[in-house]
Parts: C-alpha cells; structure tokens; sequence
C-alpha cells in the first residue's frame, strides 16, 4: 500500500474549529473519538447553541473543567447532561442539588425541569453516597427511584427507602438491596 499524495490526508482536511460549520461542529461533538482537548474548544466557541452544548456535556470524554464551565454558563438545557455525565466533578453535582433540590417554582415547566436535573444527578454512577442520602429525601419520586438504583447508595439509605409511601420506590430500593446482599 502506498502513499496518494494527490488527495488530501485527514490531517489537511482538519479546519481550525472557528471556521467550522455548525453541522461539522456538532458532527464532531458526538464523535465518542473526539479528543477532550477538541470538546473543551468546541465548547468555549460554542456561543450560544443549546443543542452543541448538550452534545458536548453528553460525551464520555468531555473533561470536568469544560463540564463546570458549561454548568457555570447557565444553559439549562445543558444542565441535565452535565448532572449525568461520569466526568463532572463531585463539587459541581453537590451545586446542582442545592440549587435544584429546594427550588419552588409555580411554573409547571420549571419544577419538570428541576426533577430532570436532579433525576440525572441520582442517575450519575459517580455521584457519592453523600449526595445520593441527601436525594432520597427528595420531593420528586422519580429522584427518589433513581437513588435506589443507583450502586453508590449506601445500604442504610436503600432500607429507609425500603419503607416509602410509594410502593414503585419501595420496591426498587428492595429489589437493589436484594441483588446487592445476594453478593456476599
């Protein structure tokens, strides 16, 4: 096999990211091999398209500084993936909870927005055991669901959720308390 010098190689192709089009951008951002160093400039050239920040917090690879940025940002479309995504840094997850977890909003939309942030938070397989007990005693059953599925939740926290008014709660906290201590 040879070399064609006549066609571009991948690496004539590569354009600075500033002169990209929004689909190359967006293209790239969903790539699971884009580099964290190439999501991290997307994101700061990003101004203010929901949908590219939305792939960028999504991927597996997006560093925790560029996820605590986007957090920092505001974009509340965003906020959902940056609460689920692995990488986002512990301090950034206990932020969402306290800002999210008391919120009172009249507004419909608002509160269904609160619950899918900290839905994804109990959902983040890296959420700490800290911040897991302080949702199970949250106001939204769906939350409280996903504390009992997640594998971080501390056993005394599956037993009180055990005993929930709920009988959907209860139930998955038993059936996560049972698969653990099957275990051993």
């Amino acid at each position: 096999m040879y070399l064609n010098l006549e066609e571009p190689t991948f690496v004539d192709t590569v354009r600075p990211v500033s002169q990209m089009t929004f689909t190359e951008k967006v293209h790239l951002a969903r790539d699971p091999s884009t580099h964290p160093c190439v999501l991290d400039e997307l994101e700061r050239g990003s101004n203010s398209s929901s949908f590219l920040v939305e792939s960028i917090a999504d991927h597996p690879r997006t560093l925790p500084s560029t996820l605590r940025r986007i957090l920092d940002r505001g974009d509340s479309q965003a906020l959902e993936f940056v609460a689920r995504n692995p990488n986002t840094p512990l301090d950034a997850l206990a932020d969402l909870v306290e800002r999210y977890s008391y919120l009172t909003a009249r507004d419909e939309t608002v509160r269904a927005r609160c619950e899918v942030i900290l839905w994804s938070v109990a959902h983040n397989t890296s959420t700490p055991p800290e911040i897991l007990a302080q949702l199970a005693n949250n106001r939204y059953d769906a939350v409280k669901e996903r504390v009992a599925n997640n594998p971080n939740t501390p056993i005394e926290v599956l037993l009180i959720l055990m005993v929930d008014d709920s009988s959907w709660i209860s139930e998955n906290a038993e059936r996560a308390l049972y698969a653990r201590t099957a275990l051993y």
